[in-house]
C-alpha cells in the first residue's frame, strides 16, 4: 500500500530525491555526511527517500545551507533556471564590492571561459 499524506494524496518525493542526489554526487557526500552537515537525522532523510514523509521547508533550508546553495537553486527545474538562480546569487553577493573586486571576479570568469 502506498504511503499517503493527511489529505490522502500519495507522497512522491522524486523531485527532492533527484535534487538531493544531484548535490550529493556533486559533493561526493553520502546521506550520512549530508545528515551531519545539515543537522538532520539520516533516518529522516531515508524516510523522504522511501516516501514515508515529505521534507519540511525548514529541513530543505538546512539542506540548502549544507550544500551552500539557495532555495531558488534547489527548486530550479532546468539548467537555464539553475544558471539564472546562480547569476542572481552572484549579483547579490557582488553588489557591495568595490570596482577592483568586481573587476577581479570578471577576470576570473573570463579566464574560466577560455
Amino acid at each position: 500500500m502506498a504511503v499517503q499524506s493527511k489529505n490522502n494524496d500519495k507522497i512522491d518525493n522524486r523531485l527532492y530525491k533527484e535534487k538531493i542526489n544531484y548535490y550529493l554526487n556533486k559533493r561526493k557526500w553520502s546521506i550520512f555526511e549530508l545528515s551531519q552537515q545539515a543537522d538532520i537525522s539520516a533516518a529522516t532523510i531515508y524516510e523522504w527517500y522511501h516516501n514515508k514523509k515529505r521534507p519540511s521547508l525548514t529541513n530543505i533550508t538546512k539542506i540548502c545551507e549544507a550544500f551552500n546553495i539557495t532555495l531558488a537553486q534547489f527548486f530550479s527545474e532546468t539548467s537555464g533556471e539553475h544558471v539564472a538562480a546562480n547569476l542572481s546569487e552572484l549579483f547579490r553577493l557582488c553588489k557591495d564590492l568595490n570596482y577592483e573586486e568586481v573587476d577581479a571576479i570578471l577576470q576570473i570568469v573570463k579566464h574560466i571561459n577560455k
